[in-house]
């Protein structure tokens, strides 16, 4: 039997995510391409290998991390096949996930995402438009701190107002993680971008945005974009977006990196005041906080501040006549 066909089947019976639906099915196509296998059957320690060498070793090859991702869709896929009897043994498992360093979080500057702002506004690159669309894109993203996928599943009906002003959002489940819902409190100066946004939309569809019309959907204003199935923007179309923004800047820019951005910003905040972990958590939507902490780099402010607190070892008198010796 196929891996593509047991993928489908697993997928169909046990995924509900249609995020993760696509995902696992592009691995067991990714697979198949790089080496030249299909059947599950057919698939040795040399199959694995080559594999590796191409996703790893290539000419073009991703980091650990990802690869180690591929894998772990693949070890899904593999185990269903062996409760379903169509193998004996998951190779996908006998082998090793790549080492992977621990980086840095990934934050970015405000200066870096002034300047990417501003190559936006210079209206130079068609890859760019509308910009007005993108940058309120960058502005949800960096007020906020969602996912890609939370922001191209918001509707009209997920805004929370009162009175004039849009004062939080309600995620979804369905561009959760987790599968959960919960409302984060919206910056008063997104709320205002947010505003404008939804005026020039129905300004460029010539009609009033109904409650459940997705907001973030480009192909609507721009035609270069591919005009989705189900009328919800492919979050690859962001992540496509920020790569052609990387490449012409010079400032690695992603969702992710936002993400990383709003949490570290969060949890340093200005003078010596503590932060609130636990709001920052609430936000981002993270079950453990573990998560969170993995999301922030401590500024050497914060490290130095926290340094300076240590009592002197010797007396000053003490400290001269060391110094002396050494």
């Amino acid at each position: 039997m196929k891996l593509i066909d047991i993928a489908k089947e697993y997928v169909d019976l046990n995924v509900f995510n249609p995020f993760t639906q696509s995902t696992i099915l592009n691995r067991a196509e990714l697979f198949s391409a790089r080496t030249g296998v299909e059947d599950i059957n057919d698939i040795t320690l040399e199959t694995l290998a080559t594999f590796k060498r191409k996703t790893l070793h290539s000419l073009n090859p991703i980091k650990p991390v990802t690869y180690n991702g591929y894998l772990r869709y693949l070890r899904i896929v593999g185990d269903y096949a062996v409760a379903q009897h169509l193998i004996q043994k998951n190779l996908f498992r006998e082998i090793r996930l790549a080492p992977v360093t621990e980086p840095r979080p990934k934050t970015m500057s405000q200066n870096e995402i002034l300047d990417i702002c501003n190559c936006i506004l210079s209206g130079r690159d068609s890859g760019y438009r509308p910009g007005w669309f993108w940058l309120t894109v960058i502005c949800v993203f960096y007020y906020t701190g969602m996912r890609r996928r939370q922001l191209v599943t918001l509707r009209l009906s997920d805004l929370i107002w009162s009175d004039d002003t849009i004062t939080s959002i309600q995620l979804r489940a369905e561009g959760s993680k987790t599968l959960r819902e919960w409302q984060i409190p919206v910056h008063p100066q997104l709320a205002n971008y947010l505003k404008a946004f939804l005026q020039r939309s129905e300004m460029e569809l010539n009609r009033s945005l109904r409650p459940d019309d997705y907001l973030f959907e480009v192909s609507r204003f721009y035609k270069r974009y591919k005009e989705p199935v189900n009328g919800r923007m492919n979050p690859t179309a962001i992540t496509g977006f920020f790569k052609r923004l990387s490449r012409n800047t010079g400032v690695p820019v992603g969702a992710h990196r936002f993400r990383h951005t709003f949490a570290t910003t969060l949890c340093n905040p200005p003078g010596d005041g503590f932060p609130d972990v636990f709001a920052v958590q609430a936000i981002l939507g993270h079950t453990n906080l573990q998560t969170t902490r993995r999301y922030v780099q401590t500024k050497m402010r914060s490290m130095d501040n926290a340094l300076r607190t240590m009592g002197a070892l010797f007396s000053s008198e003490k400290t001269t006549h060391l110094t002396t010796l050494l």
